[in-house]
């Protein structure tokens, strides 16, 4: 199982969050010299006396602005002939930013075009498409400026927000093996009582959750976590779909006010931390009240699959890539040879002749082996007393948001009754195990709509 609790991720967080509000300038900036989990570079960040932020020039990590674009392009130009895996992928982070930002088609028409002609299609050509599907997926938030404002976008859970330009990202974690996502921005300092410069900050996380957990309890959850630590709350009043609440903390000589909001969407349960010392609490809700309302929840867009035979599943997860990867291996191992991938020139396949990809392991199924194809809409058990042991299954059109495709192989069959072995197989509450001898029952018809079977042909 993939399950980390709540707590875990809520620690680092939480303390974070008090070390931002409470520090003095030198010693703020000497405590994030000693957190790994914070990108120093970003305390380059500075705005000069016409209000102006800049940013270092090719920080992959930093915004796109109307002011930086040009740089921007020329990290680009840089990081793709370096000719190292890092660098590459430093370019593609930029790139795939680039292709999000709207106001790059005012400035040129060409500009995205060139992107992809230009530098895409080389770095792709030069490490092969499937370490380029696992770089370009692994770029997950998309970061511009758009007026006094930065755009941010998480693409794995589906949430936008928007923050002054001029505030900085104090931690930022894309993908997990919890399925999550954390992203931390502070302000620049306020001045607070004696002098103190004091730091507001917005924490926003990300967790994968049941199906069946509504907003209220994942609310709670939270609440009881601060309530432990000392937090008092105010009462609960919802807000847009969710709910929120303010509260007060002493910690020592040290107090904080803060406000918690909590939504449910996707399968996801979204929980944003607004935390700032009391005196300057008024000052800092302004801004928070800004952030708060920018926050969106994307609606996944589910895979269409319906217009082709073969299943075609351009964005497949990670679990489905080693779902994938799983039945390759075991396939090589009982002899076959998956060299020639999905279009006979070796498309999809690594460096140990295994495939990652559901799509591409169903095509090389289908064109170069001598495999025939079952397919079933509906649970049919007669059509499936023709499954054998050793038959591959691929999963798709899921029911729940947010799980793609899935491969197994069958390891025992009787009568129609099929038991499967599989990698990171996907359970109903969203979660992911490894499993041996499942039915499989358990993924069609409860998971997902289609089943398609890959049966050696004699």
């Amino acid at each position: 199982m993939r399950k980390i609790g709540y707590l875990l991720l809520l620690v680092p967080l939480v303390c974070l969050a008090q070390d931002a509000v409470t520090t003095t300038s030198p010693k703020h900036k000497e405590q994030l010299g000693k957190k790994e989990n914070i990108q120093s570079s970003l305390n380059k960040v500075w705005e000069d006396e016409e209000g102006n932020v800049h940013y270092p020039p090719n920080y992959e990590y930093s915004p796109i602005s109307r002011e930086n674009y040009g740089q921007k392009y020329l990290a680009v130009m840089m990081f793709a002939s370096s000719k190292t895996g890092k660098s590459y992928f430093k370019a593609i982070r930029i790139a795939k930013n680039f292709l999000s930002v709207p106001f790059l088609d005012e400035i040129s028409p060409n500009f995205k075009n060139n992107i992809r002609s230009l530098f895409l299609s080389q770095i792709e050509k030069d490490i092969g498409k499937i370490k380029f599907r696992e770089m370009w997926n692994a770029v997950e938030s998309i970061k511009y400026v758009e007026g006094e404002n930065v755009i941010y976008k998480n693409l794995r859970t589906n949430f936008k927000i928007k923050y002054p330009k001029n505030w900085r990202i104090l931690n930022e974690i894309e993908h997990s093996r919890i399925e999550g996502s954390t992203l931390i921005i502070e302000s620049p300092a306020i001045i607070g009582k004696n002098n103190r410069e004091v730091f507001p900050s917005v924490s926003v996380s990300v967790k994968r959750i049941s199906s069946k957990t509504a907003v209220r309890d994942f609310f709670q959850f939270w609440e009881n976590v601060h309530e432990k630590q000392g937090c008092k709350f105010s009462g609960v009043v919802k807000y847009k779909k969710g709910l929120k609440s303010v509260f007060e903390a002493q910690s020592g000589n040290k107090s904080f006010k803060g406000e918690i909001v909590c939504f449910v969407e996707n399968n996801f349960g979204y929980y944003l931390n607004l935390t700032a010392k009391p005196d300057v609490w008024k000052q800092a809700k302004k801004q928070f009240d800004k952030i708060l309302d920018s926050f969106d929840i994307v609606k996944e867009q589910a895979t269409n699959d319906k217009q082709s035979k073969r299943p075609t599943l351009p964005q497949e997860t990670l679990e489905s890539q080693e779902s994938a990867n799983f039945v390759s291996q075991a396939l090589i191992a009982g002899g076959l040879d998956l060299s020639k991938g999905s279009d006979g020139k070796g498309t999809g396949v690594d460096n140990k002749g295994a495939i990652h990809y559901c799509e591409d392991l169903a095509l090389n199924l289908i064109k170069y082996q001598d495999f025939g194809e079952l397919i079933l809409a509906k649970y049919d058990e007669d059509r499936l007393k023709s499954i054998r042991k050793a038959d591959i299954v691929l999963f798709t059109d899921s029911k729940i948001e947010g799980i793609t495709a899935h491969a197994a192989m069958v390891t025992e069959s009787k009568d129609g009754k099929l038991k499967l072995t599989g990698h990171v197989g996907p359970q109903k509450d969203g979660s992911y195990s490894d499993y041996h001898l499942s039915s499989v029952s358990k993924f069609f018809p409860e998971i997902y709509k289609k089943m398609y079977v890959y049966y050696y042909s004699e």
